[in-house]
């Protein structure tokens, strides 16, 4: 299973970069999506976030 764990940035309607664990093997995977089509994924926005995982926000302050 992989889920998304941070966004290290992300802007309204622009694409932001989120990092991804794969349970079991440990590695890390970078990947660029557009947050606006990420929805029921979910991470913690925050430059240098690194936070327990939250519910995707309707937008971006």
């Amino acid at each position: 299973m992989v889920t998304a764990v941070s966004v290290l940035r992300a802007t309204e309607g622009v694409k932001g970069t989120v990092f991804f664990n794969q349970e079991g093997d440990g590695s890390s995977v970078m990947v660029k999506a557009n947050m606006w089509k990420m929805m029921g994924i979910e991470y913690a926005v925050g430059e240098g976030a690194c936070s327990p995982l939250v519910g995707l926000p309707n937008e971006f302050e």
